[in-house]
């Protein structure tokens, strides 16, 4: 009786377990829309595009400076003024310790002379020796020797131009109180300027002086003239981390000081290298990779960054020719994610994932 009961119950339980829910289906696998482009072989044609801005060289300028401690008086021309030969820049009147150094100076000249003559007369009477007369007619000297060096600096206290030129600073004001060399104006010589251009630290090593530039001003004008460049400054600046070019331009150029430019620089071909978008460029710490495409899936291609324009780029390392590097969406990728292709710009250089 009892195994009579077990079968229906067996039965019913089946179907309990039949009529369960069902189990929910797997999540898809993400999927990330990117745009590539085609990694090709880096020409020779290619340039860096550097910017920078117009400036006057520092070797031709002048600086004029208080020759003693002086108080400023007078400030006679303005910033960005055109001046010539003997334009009258600044006035300047000794300070009170500059007074009172001149008359020390002046008493103390007086006071050797006066021993020294003194000496001499005693020597006539035999009551002093040639050594004597001869070390105070050296103090007398040196006495006399500074105060005339104070005395000259004092009367040259109005500043002027020693050149045609443009004035660039006037660190000082009126009423201010300078120690002796302490800046009053600083005056670029007029005449050709030159061009500092920014560049990549890394890319230094592709530019060396006498080098061809074609540089053109960021203005509607469309000029543009060739350039050389003069040095290289390897100081790296702490806030744009840039290197600097410094370029020789034409006098013709008509650059004004200040005016900002653009410069194409040829380089050429690096063996092996690939040319990619800057765009593509991602970073694991301080190392550089990129992220390609291949059958559909995202892959990582580490890679050693040879130059960098903030445009192109040129690598080498694990990246081949003829591989889909993605430039928009590889921050978010992973090794073997699946991605499809956007159609949204030029860059796309691609229209199947390989």
């Amino acid at each position: 009786m009892t195994s009579v009961r077990f079968f229906p119950l067996l039965a019913l339980c089946l179907s309990a377990a039949a009529c369960g829910p069902a189990a929910e289906p797997a999540a898809p696998d993400p999927t990330a829309l990117v745009t590539t482009v085609i990694a090709a072989t880096a020409t020779a044609g290619d340039s860096w595009t550097l910017y920078g801005q117009a400036e006057p060289d520092p070797a031709s300028g002048q600086n004029l400076t208080a020759p003693l401690e002086a108080e400023v008086t007078g400030i006679h021309v303005a910033i960005g003024q055109a001046v010539g030969p003997g334009t009258l820049i600044a006035t300047l009147r000794p300070s009170p310790a500059s007074r009172l150094e001149i008359d020390r100076l002046t008493r103390e000249a007086a006071a050797t002379q006066v021993e020294a003559q003194r000496l001499e007369r005693l020597r006539a009477d035999g009551l002093a020796s040639d050594t004597e007369v001869a070390a105070a007619r050296a103090a007398a000297g040196t006495a006399e020797e500074g105060r005339r060096s104070l005395g000259g600096r004092a009367g040259a206290l109005t500043l002027r131009a020693g050149r045609a030129g443009t004035v660039d600073a006037l660190p000082a004001a009126v009423g201010d109180l300078l120690p002796a060399g302490g800046p009053v104006a600083k005056i670029s010589r007029a005449g050709p300027l030159r061009v500092r251009l920014g560049v990549n630290p890394a890319d230094l090593a592709g530019l060396h002086p006498g080098q061809v530039v074609t540089l053109s001003p960021i203005s509607p004008d469309g000029r543009s003239f060739v350039g050389t460049i003069q040095s290289l400054d390897r100081r790296v600046d702490p806030a744009s981390r840039m290197a600097g070019v410094l370029v020789v331009v034409p006098a013709a150029s008509g650059l004004l000081a200040g005016e900002p430019i653009k410069a194409l620089v040829p380089r050429g071909q690096t063996s092996g290298a690939l040319s990619i978008p800057h765009a593509a460029l991602l970073y694991d710490g301080d190392a550089p990779y990129v992220m390609v495409v291949v059958g559909g899936k995202a892959a990582k291609r580490e890679i050693t960054l040879v130059s960098d324009d903030g445009e192109q780029a040129q690598v080498t390392g694990a990246l081949r020719p003829g591989e889909a590097v993605v430039v928009e969406g590889g921050a978010v990728l992973e090794e073997g994610m699946a991605v499809r292709l956007a159609r949204t710009g030029p860059r796309l250089l691609t229209d199947t994932v390989p």
